[in-house]
């Protein structure tokens, strides 16, 4: 059982990394690769992938979603604590999505300010406000909050990259 979950944690890994080289190699620091001993006390994210960024990936279920977007936002947030990074996010990759979204992005705080869709403790409605593509990429993301645990935002994928690229060319002109 064991082997059979890191097997799909290490896929899901590689799935994200090869998701950012193929779409945002610019962002990327030279030689991207999957961090090397993960698990460790220290951990500072799954991915070597943005300069300034922890990224955690997490493989999710339906039975597991809700508990994954969690961990991936807090772990990302401690792990970029440890590295010493301004920007933190787990990347959660969606079971059998074929089209529209397929990777949600989690965190504590986003790149840039955000107003928020207030989805309460409701993880089902922040993944399918994550998922509705009639909606603006912006007002995709929603706060999740209760149940005694510190909020955490959930968006589509392509919302926190804007938002990060958006940093990054601010910081570079």
């Amino acid at each position: 059982m064991v082997n059979r979950m890191k097997d799909r944690g290490d896929r899901t890994e590689r799935e994200a990394l090869a998701l950012l080289l193929e779409t945002t190699p610019e962002l990327l620091v030279r030689n991207a690769m999957r961090q090397l001993g993960a698990g460790r006390k220290d951990d500072i994210g799954d991915l070597h992938v943005f300069p300034d960024c922890a990224v955690q990936v997490k493989a999710s279920v339906p039975t597991t979603v809700t508990a994954r977007c969690r961990e991936a936002a807090v772990s990302a947030h401690v792990q970029a604590g440890r590295a010493l990074f301004p920007h933190h996010v787990g990347m959660v990759k969606l079971h059998n999505v074929r089209k529209g979204t397929k990777w949600l992005a989690t965190a504590l705080t986003w790149p840039t300010t955000i107003d928020p869709f207030e989805a309460k403790s409701a993880v089902a409605v922040a993944i399918a406000r994550a998922r509705d593509e009639s909606l603006p990429l912006t007002e995709r993301i929603s706060r999740v909050s209760g149940r005694g645990a510190a909020p955490y935002l959930v968006g589509p994928w392509e919302a926190w990259l804007a938002a990060y690229r958006s940093v990054r060319d601010t910081e570079a002109a």
